[in-house]
């Protein structure tokens, strides 16, 4: 902000500072206009930059399809956040300094590499729509509008997922115009906030209805005949790598929901359940892995967190492996 000071120098250079002889009426509306001038001056020194919407917070999920692990209960250990993240967390707020949700969702299965990914938000979508609201308004009428918005869409989102029906553009778009008459009683207006609310709302529900029929179809049995934790990993690391170079200031959180047990067949030399009981040093061993796979660089930071949650979990587990699986992976992704 400028110095006060230097603005009422600033006045005097644009007034004058020898009034004497001027009379009464006019020293008053001098010292009017001084005071609207001064008045503007330090509203555009101190409030005429607006919000900025923050990088994106990003989430990567994880789920493991094969056999090793009981999928359903997987997947419910990780929906409760994945509705937090298309609902109440999904467009973010430069108020709160916090950005729009971009979550991903990766598998476990017999070829990690290539089972599908898939997006739950478009949220370039959301950064289109705070400039557009930005550009059309004060910055009190702005934020006014982004908390409303933010509200209405949480709202509705909460409503489809309960549901569970499935959403078109036409239906979202009759919605949000009804919500909006109350707020702006022009129809090209209610038309363009409706669009933006329906361009996300139908991409993230259609995308999580079809993530929900992968999942039930790709988990059948023998369908994932074995378990490429390492191959899920890969990509995702690669994922991880591109987010850190595009986004420089989010931060990411990586969510396995995977028993962690890498296993290719009876033969396979990379099975981790052979290798770690024949370790004589399990985190050695993890080492080991990190650098073949070259996950080097998916490890936690300031800038990334794992949340190992699903780890060990085997639906069959016997004997000490699944407590040595758990140490493997606790050298894998240390939380020190």
């Amino acid at each position: 902000m400028l110095k006060r000071e230097n603005l009422r120098a600033r006045m005097v250079v644009l007034g004058g500072s020898h009034h004497q002889g001027i009379s009464s009426a006019k020293r008053q509306r001098f010292t009017a206009i001084s005071a609207l001038l001064l008045s503007s001056l330090l509203l555009a020194a101190c409030g005429g930059t607006s919000a900025a919407l923050p990088d994106p917070d990003i989430k990567i999920y994880l789920l493991d399809l094969t056999g090793s692990g009981d999928v359903k209960n997987q997947f419910r250990l990780i929906q409760e956040d994945l509705a937090q993240d298309m609902t109440s967390e999904s467009m973010g707020s430069p108020y709160e300094v916090t950005g729009p949700s971009l979550t991903k969702f990766y598998f476990v299965g017999t070829n990690s590499r290539a089972l599908r990914e898939f997006s739950l938000q478009d949220h370039q979508v959301v950064y289109d729509l705070y400039q557009y609201i930005d550009e059309k308004n004060n910055n009190t009428r702005t934020e006014k509008f982004w908390r409303l918005l933010t509200q209405k869409y949480q709202n509705y989102m909460i409503q489809q997922l309960d549901s569970s029906q499935p959403v078109t553009k036409e239906q979202c778009l009759g919605y949000f115009d009804e919500i909006f008459l109350s707020t702006w009683s022009t129809d090209r207006v209610r038309e363009v906030y409706s669009s933006f609310m329906c361009r996300m709302a139908v991409y993230s529900l259609s995308n999580y209805e079809e993530l929900q029929q992968y999942i039930e179809f790709q988990s059948r049995p023998k369908e994932q005949k074995a378990s490429d934790v390492f191959g899920a990993l890969s990509k995702i690391g690669s994922q991880v790598g591109k987010f850190q170079q595009e986004f420089v200031g989010s931060k990411i959180k990586v969510i396995l929901a995977t028993d962690g047990d890498h296993n290719l067949g009876s033969n396979s030399p990379s099975n981790l359940r052979a290798r770690i009981q024949a370790a004589p040093d399990i985190c050695a061993l993890a080492d080991e892995y990190r650098n073949e796979f070259e996950l080097t660089s998916l490890k936690e930071s300031e800038k990334l967190e794992i949340d190992p949650r699903g780890i060990s979990a085997l639906t069959n587990g016997t004997g000490e492996y699944p407590r040595q699986l758990e140490s493997f992976w606790n050298c894998f992704f240390p939380n020190d």
